[in-house]
């Protein structure tokens, strides 16, 4: 304590500030003080509370904010009306985590209860305190306030979050413009002008738009083919306007696709005598998927009857298949199929840019009918002595002129008499009028021109296969 007297009055100054709302007695004891006279005074005790002290009760921002902006404006909000400054105004300062000071007010508003201090601008993603000392402030009634501290951390710099193109892409889809993700909301910043564009390393005009997270960059020509591009951003090339959190650097690299091109076609360009029921094949540098098929595509050019295709991919080929009038070519008439640009694309989205025209002349009749499979396999034992033989083909059959020479033998050529059918339009099935012997070895055997498909094309192999009936006990033996 300290003590100052006048005349009759005795001042008791306490040497630190008392605990706000808490209940104090202040004892003078008999013999503390003399009068002028020289008498002891008597023992005496005054107990009191005190009120509640002048301080911070509000911040802006909260203790612990994170994100906080880079050029901070701090609100202090007190619990009584403020004077103005204080005894230690000088000494209130944003100190770093070691405990040097970094920033001090550059501007001061007050307001009757709460007061703005600017500071100069912070650097990013780090932790500060805010140092208010005791008597920085003072209150309309006199009070010194009571020191307060305030930890933040100021926000990162905004990254890139994702580009299109990708970045490092080799092959990247034909863009309109590149597209640029940030971690942020951002507007033009102090190096926003440095931004450069350069097409195989040689700078090229280009025009610059954003909205709220995404920047878009669009050349103010188009975009080349198999071409290298390289965007660069400089830092702070954009803010956030809440932060004042700069922009990462970033390089963006990526090269343009070189769009498919035919490499080959089924039949070749100018043949003469195409099989009718067999579907033109266009084959691509590259998978392909459809893009926009045209009428042009899908109704081709004859010098004879309409003809309309149904159009579908594979991998790199491209598929065309006569739809109508029937599912063939019509006989002898030239087919001049026309493939325009973006009708295919890769599978990235980059479409064809050339355009192709397959033209030819088909013939009298459709493809031969090929084997595919057969009911029992080649050389399969085991079979019912009973059995249902069939042989599908790869296309729709009808019986040829060697229809009765299909054949069924045994291993020492004895032929078994048959019934033969033509079944589900693909496949002929046979069945032996007698029972066949277990254990014995069986031969099919199907001639040239025994079939035909829908558009009288001969079959033109000779098919055999074989097959065992099933076993009975002892070693095989032969006939």
């Amino acid at each position: 304590l300290s003590f100052h007297h006048q005349g009759k009055t005795l001042t008791v100054e306490p040497r630190r500030t008392l605990d706000g709302e808490s209940p104090y007695e202040l004892t003078i004891e008999k013999g503390a003080l003399w009068g002028l006279e020289g008498q002891n005074l008597a023992f005496f005790t005054f107990p009191f509370v005190t009120g509640t002290p002048f301080m911070v009760y509000e911040s802006d921002p909260a203790e612990g904010t994170v994100r906080w902006s880079l050029a901070p404006i701090i609100r202090l909000w007190f619990n009584r009306m403020l004077q103005g400054p204080g005894e230690r105004f000088s000494d209130v300062a944003i100190r770093d985590l070691s405990g040097r000071v970094v920033a001090s007010p550059e501007n001061v508003e007050f307001d009757s209860s709460s007061v703005d201090l600017h500071f100069p601008r912070l650097e990013h993603a780090t932790s500060y305190v805010l140092d208010i000392p005791d008597g920085a402030f003072m209150s309309k009634d006199g009070f010194p306030n009571l020191p307060f501290r305030l930890s933040f951390t100021t926000a990162p710099m905004t990254e890139v979050l994702e580009t299109c193109p990708v970045q490092g892409e080799e092959d990247a889809p034909f863009p309109q413009y590149i597209t640029v993700t940030f971690s942020d909301w951002v507007v033009p910043g102090e190096n926003y002008e440095s931004i450069t564009l350069a097409r195989e390393g040689v700078p090229i005009p280009f025009e610059k738009s954003s909205t709220e997270q995404v920047v878009y960059f669009r050349p103010l020509e188009p975009f080349s083919f198999g071409t290298h591009y390289t965007l660069t951003i400089p830092e702070g090339a954009f803010t956030n306007p809440e932060t004042r959190a700069h922009s990462r650097a970033f390089t963006l690299s990526f090269t343009t696709a070189i769009p498919p091109e035919v490499v080959w076609t089924n039949p070749p360009e100018s043949r003469e005598g195409v099989f009718r029921d067999e579907p033109v094949i266009i084959a691509f540098s590259e998978p392909i998927k459809l893009y926009t098929v045209r009428e042009e595509t899908l109704f081709p050019e004859t010098d004879g009857e309409k003809v309309s295709l149904t159009v579908s991919t594979f991998e790199n080929l491209l598929i065309l298949n006569p739809e109508l009038p029937w599912p063939a070519f019509p006989p002898e008439t030239r087919i001049t199929i026309h493939i325009p640009p973006e009708t295919v694309s890769d599978l990235k989205g980059t479409p064809n840019q050339v355009p192709f025209t397959l033209s030819f002349r088909t013939g009298k009749t459709g493809a031969s009918p090929r084997v595919v499979w057969t009911i029992p396999g080649d050389g399969e034992e085991g079979i019912s002595t009973d059995p249902s033989i069939v042989v599908s083909f790869d296309r729709e059959i009808e019986k040829g002129p060697a229809w009765e020479e299909i054949a069924l033998h045994t291993e020492t050529g004895e032929e078994i008499p048959i019934e033969r059918w033509v079944r589900e339009d693909k496949s002929v099935e046979l069945r032996p009028l007698e029972k066949l012997r277990r254990n014995r070895k069986y031969r099919v055997s199907l001639p040239p021109r025994c079939v035909q498909g829908r558009f009288e094309g001969l079959f033109t192999d000779t098919y055999i296969f074989t097959f065992q009936t099933e076993l009975r006990p002892g070693p095989y033996e032969p006939e």
